[in-house]
């Protein structure tokens, strides 16, 4: 691949893609360090209350037996459909090692995807799963699934997942423009 004159890699084209990079690795980034405070934030306050954060953990934490014991813990727009489903009936232990899978698996991608910018794309596919599955609880509880509390958490899913898209479309142009990851290193 053809190296990069130094005033090629910092035209205003290229420290546009480059932004875009790290947009989308910062709000990934940004939303798995929310949900994480969410969570130690429901064990120690008993608040079950999660926005700006990935919908996957919110989901597991609030669907194990331990929080039988707090109701609601499903916000009013999804207690109809989950209240019935999940509320209280997955094991404790089953959550607590899906949590340490998924926070590990997120955090190890967020920390590679520094230096190997293709994985960018895989932080584009955990979070574009997520953000189905909350548009698709969200529909599922359609007579509240307009009120400005219900919107708040797919908006922001959409608004991430625009950002990620961007840093994705950005990595692979820089690298179809023959830049290095040495050379992508630009943090």
């Amino acid at each position: 691949m053809p190296q990069k004159k130094d005033n090629e890699q910092t035209s205003p084209v290229v420290k546009r893609l480059q932004t875009d990079v790290k947009g989308g690795q910062g709000s990934f980034f940004l939303a798995m360090v929310v949900s994480l405070i969410y969570v130690v934030r429901a064990l120690l306050a008993k608040n079950f209350s999660f926005f700006f954060s990935l919908f996957v953990p919110e989901l597991l934490l609030k669907s194990a037996a331990f929080t039988a014991d707090y109701s609601p813990t499903f916000d009013a727009h999804y207690s109809v459909f989950f209240a019935e489903h999940l509320h209280g009936k997955v094991p404790n232990a089953a959550v607590w090692i899906a949590l340490a899978c998924i926070y590990g698996a997120c955090l190890m991608l967020a920390i590679l995807a520094r230096n190997r910018h293709m994985l960018v794309i895989g932080e584009l596919v955990i979070y574009g799963v997520d953000t189905l599955l909350v548009w698709t609880c969200h529909l599922l509880s359609f007579p509240e699934a307009f009120s400005l509390n219900a919107l708040i958490d797919p908006i922001f899913h959409l608004f991430v997942l625009i950002l990620l898209i961007r840093s994705a479309a950005a990595t692979v142009k820089l690298k179809k423009s023959g830049f290095t990851e040495e050379q992508m290193n630009f943090y």
